[in-house]
């Protein structure tokens, strides 16, 4: 079943992956409810999202490198169309492929004449440039990847001010060294901290329930507090876990590089200590010819006058 596509200049889009269907915010739920069917992540269903405990959650997600969770990731694609510095001459055209065909959703401020375009399958963003599908990593970085693709230098530049490095990526093995992907998480980040009023991209209806299920939260007490806790400790524990395993990639690159100097050191000396020995055998040859021959001439001479 096809959905209408939401061509409002600001479509606030409500992804829902499970099932590989889209909904708008503004389009119609099925079989008539009013309530939020749609959540990347059903389980969460009843924890509220923003003015919430679940709020820094979403926000850490963001902001952690590599990671691509549930509502967190649902909110990137509309929220970054609407940062400050984003290009005021393009929107955001996204085509998400389900089993019952391709779902076009757009964001963005205002529709414009010169989308960047990505696609959404199986649950992996990748950019399309001049039509043709451009391959990503899949390192839970893949909507960040296939963004910065679509835009030219000078475009990323004005999207990152002062934190935009220049990077030239050649192949989908660059991405993981892109350093502009982190620059755009905490840009993000820092976008939702300062803007909580972005809760309004949620459907309609959304916030009340979200409401009725924090006072319930609430009227448990201790309970409620030692789950959010628990959810607070784990988030923490997954970006420690995080900024170790980059720890300890970056040090086995290290490693790696060190041995590859060290062995290129040692080729290096091998070479010259053999292009020494070269020399020195060659010296040694031709002092030994020249004794030779001064003797021979000396032969000669006595020879000669016997």
């Amino acid at each position: 079943m096809m959905f209408p596509i939401n061509r409002s200049p600001t479509a606030y889009a409500y992804l829902f992956k499970t099932g590989e269907r889209v909904f708008d915010s503004r389009e119609r739920q099925p079989h008539g409810h009013t309530t939020p069917t749609a959540y990347s992540d059903v389980s969460k269903i009843g924890e509220p999202l923003f003015g919430g405990r679940e709020t820094q959650r979403i926000i850490n997600d963001i902001e952690t490198n590599r990671s691509w969770n549930g509502t967190a990731g649902d909110i990137v694609p509309e929220a970054v169309t609407q940062l400050p510095t984003w290009p005021a001459d393009k929107h955001l055209d996204l085509n998400v492929v389900s089993n019952d065909g391709v779902h076009r959703h757009e964001f963005g401020k205002q529709l414009t004449t010169t989308p960047l375009r990505m696609q959404l399958r199986n649950n992996h963003y990748e950019a399309i440039i001049a039509g043709q599908v451009t391959p990503v990593a899949s390192d839970g970085n893949c909507f960040y990847h296939s963004l910065l693709l679509t835009l030219n230098h000078s475009e990323q530049q004005q999207l990152l001010g002062t934190a935009f490095i220049s990077y030239d990526r050649n192949s989908i093995a660059d991405d993981a060294n892109n350093p502009n992907v982190m620059a755009l998480r905490q840009l993000l980040a820092s976008y939702l901290r300062e803007n909580p009023a972005f809760h309004n991209f949620f459907p309609d209806g959304v916030l009340e329930h979200e409401n009725s299920i924090l006072q319930d939260e609430q009227a448990k007490g201790p309970i409620a507090e030692a789950a959010a806790l628990a959810r607070e400790l784990q988030v923490a524990e997954d970006a420690a876990l995080a900024r170790e395993l980059q720890v300890a990639e970056d040090a086995a690159l290290a490693r790696e590089l060190q041995v590859a100097e060290a062995a290129a050191l040692a080729r290096e000396l091998q070479v010259a200590e053999a292009a020494a020995l070269a020399r020195e055998l060659q010296v040694a040859e031709d002092a030994v010819l020249a004794r030779r021959l001064e003797q021979q001439a000396v032969v000669k001479v006595l020879l000669a006058g016997v």
